[in-house]
């Protein structure tokens, strides 16, 4: 009778929250500009510019191992979180700006993120990072290019488990 009791109790509590680290995504992004620019670039995340995550940052070929940190005290950041949290699986764009232009590339939340529900609906994001893993530039002829190695981790609780694609993400769930 008592284990009948435990499993009942257990069965009327709302789901527990998981915190940490709700998605990432890791990835190269090579372009180069013409005529030579300067060694120094912005990078950014945006759905709908100008509502850009880490632009008010230069990154120079010094910047590798460099963490951003967005919150709540970014005046974009509300907007990219609802986005992020909304149900629907927008386009997510990334790009860098140097020397009077830009370069930038979408993919939508689920496939970017590889995620298991179409965004991160429900979840209370409370950061999001963006890792310099790598940088360089390089002349080459008339060309600046440029290299960059990133990646962008999202963090926040949520009670769907919005990226269980291989047995330790499952795991890490319930530690």
């Amino acid at each position: 009778m008592r284990r009948l009791c435990t499993v009942m109790i257990l069965l009327v509590l709302p789901p527990a929250a998981h915190a940490g680290l709700l998605g990432t995504v890791s990835q190269t992004f090579d372009v180069g500009r013409s005529p030579h620019v300067p060694h120094m670039a912005t990078a950014w995340m945006t759905y709908n510019d100008p509502q850009n995550l880490f632009d008010d940052v230069i990154l120079t070929a010094a910047s590798a191992g460099l963490i951003l940190t967005a919150t709540a005290i970014d005046p974009d950041y509300n907007t990219v979180v609802a986005t992020l949290t909304n149900g629907l699986s927008e386009q997510l764009f990334f790009g860098m700006s140097m020397g009077g232009g830009s370069s930038s590339f979408s993919w939508d939340e689920k496939n970017w993120f590889s995620l298991s529900t179409t965004d991160f609906v429900g979840a209370n994001i409370t950061s999001i990072t963006l890792t310099v893993d790598e940088i360089s530039f390089e002349d080459v002829d008339i060309w600046t290019n440029i290299h960059l190695v990133y990646t962008v981790r999202v963090y926040g609780e949520s009670s769907l488990a919005v990226k269980p694609t291989t047995w330790g993400a499952v795991k890490a769930l319930y530690r």
